[in-house]
């Protein structure tokens, strides 16, 4: 699960911030759009060109009530952010101003501290073990052990015919075969 949190904007208005597993910050396109001042903003996300769309399930927490919550969002990537405040038909230059500088640099500051994989170096494939190491396996002895379990096996379908009657034990020997 990738962590997520917000970024406002105006006292009503914010814009949630999901963090890939790396630390890419990725924005929620709804918000941005709503920010933008797009009338309908989750269409101008779908319908936006030369947009690259991510979709994630995050858990949030609603600001009114403090309620948890899973939702699949549309996120956007930088590159997003700044083609969608570049072709905005509504709303201020503010707005735009902000999407492209402030909020993308909070986002970097904000983001969540990963620890980077280890470097792997070229491993030299260890030699398989030598003979020597691994005692020989007496094989015979297995297959006395696989005889007496089969010989069990046989006496006890002989029991169940005797007890439960040769249809019973006629009917296992179909299910087995």
């Amino acid at each position: 699960m990738s962590s997520a949190s917000t970024i406002p904007y105006r006292p009503s208005q914010s814009v949630r911030v999901v963090y890939e597993p790396d630390g890419t910050p990725l924005y929620c396109g709804r918000d941005v759009a709503d920010v933008l001042g797009y009338k309908a903003p989750i269409k101008a996300v779908q319908r936006a060109e030369g947009v690259t769309l991510y979709r994630r399930r995050v858990n949030w927490r609603s600001p009114k009530d403090c309620r948890r919550f899973s939702a699949e969002v549309l996120c956007l990537d930088r590159q997003g952010c700044e083609k969608l405040a570049e072709f905005r038909k509504e709303g201020s230059r503010d707005a735009a101003r902000w999407v492209t500088t402030e909020m993308i640099q909070k986002a970097e500051l904000e983001r969540p501290q990963t620890q980077k994989p280890p470097v792997q170096q070229d491993t030299v494939m260890a030699a398989p073990p030598a003979d020597e190491h691994w005692p020989p396996v007496d094989v015979r002895g297995f297959e006395a052990k696989l005889d007496a379990i089969i010989a069990q096996c046989v006496m006890m379908k002989t029991q169940i015919g005797s007890l439960y009657g040769a249809q019973y034990a006629g009917q296992l020997s179909e299910r087995t075969v």
